[in-house]
């Protein structure tokens, strides 16, 4: 009797562990928006600041990502617990992008690589269509610059760790019907649990990506990417929605990458006008939205910030 009731005490203290590790996956809440970029390797990755409470585990779960993969980005992790406002590489799911246009999560970006060209991110990276990554940046053509910022689309924060990826098993040994001709007579049958396979798809992208390379290094583009610091001011009571900027230099509509060094927090804008003439001093760099302002983390109404923009 006394056996039963250890391996019930063991059995109960199990099960309250894994449900306090479930528990510990939603102390982690989506910034406003992810900067992915590619350091070595294939692994897509984003930098993470880490808050109160996370564990390796939960931001792995998060994420949908291998805990192993997580170690191997950040060795430091297996000697050094997680400090908090530390931040560690993740590497990035694409299958938790959300195709929902009423999402509103956390805005992906891209930044521009070397060696990368369009047809490269928007199909191999990401499994995108060529010309709607066109159309979601305002891109004429195909070329682009390394540090650019691209906007890939949004995480729904339904769409992680949601049963949408359970397999149904119903239609996994569906039949496929294939039409054969015996005797100068078609007849469908059914075939079950035939392999499809699809041939020389990797070398077809492959090829276009060659391709694209090669067409786009003869383009001439005097666009840059330019980095800066300075005073950014707000106004709090301005009743305007959206994470935006006011900038003289950069280029119009295109994307700025801000960072506030004393909260150690990045966040992506768009660049939609420029500072009004005789308005502000003159050592006034920016100006940012409420909403911008407040997820960067600003505590007065003028801050010192960094950035990065297209000239």
């Amino acid at each position: 009797m006394q056996y039963k009731y250890r391996v019930l005490i063991i059995f109960s203290i199990i099960t309250a562990l894994f449900s306090h590790l479930e528990l510990l996956s939603q102390n982690i809440s989506l910034p406003d928006s992810l900067v992915i970029f590619k350091k070595s390797g294939n692994d897509l990755l984003f930098n993470y600041k880490v808050e109160k409470g996370n564990t390796v585990y939960s931001i792995s779960k998060f994420f949908d990502v291998d805990i192993m993969n997580i170690y191997g980005y950040n060795p430091q992790l297996q000697l050094h617990p997680l400090d908090i406002n530390s931040n560690i590489l993740v590497p990035f799911n694409i299958d938790i992008l959300g195709e929902n246009k009423k999402c509103k999560g956390s805005k992906v970006f891209y930044r521009v690589g070397v060696k990368d060209n369009l047809f490269r991110i928007a199909r191999v990276y990401f499994h995108h269509d060529l010309d709607d990554i066109k159309k979601k940046n305002d891109l004429e053509g195909y070329v682009i610059n390394p540090g650019q910022l691209l906007y890939i689309g949004d995480i729904c924060k339904q769409a992680i760790n949601s049963d949408s990826k359970e397999i149904d098993l119903s239609k996994k040994n569906k039949p496929v019907e294939e039409k054969i001709v015996t005797n100068n007579r078609e007849k469908m049958i059914a075939v079950k649990e035939r392999p499809v396979f699809v041939k020389k798809v990797e070398p077809e992208i492959e090829d276009k990506t060659l391709e694209v390379e090669d067409s786009t290094q003869t383009v001439e583009t005097k666009e840059k990417i330019l980095e800066d610091n300075g005073l950014a001011i707000w106004n709090k009571e301005l009743k305007v929605k959206g994470v935006f900027v006011l900038h003289n230099d950069a280029k119009l509509y295109s994307l700025m990458e801000l960072y506030n060094p004393v909260v150690n927090t990045s966040i992506v804008a768009k660049v939609i006008g420029r500072i009004p003439e005789n308005t502000y001093p003159d050592n006034v760099k920016l100006i940012l939205s409420p909403e911008a302002a407040e997820s960067l983390g600003a505590l007065d109404q003028r801050f010192f910030v960094r950035y990065k923009y297209l000239k």
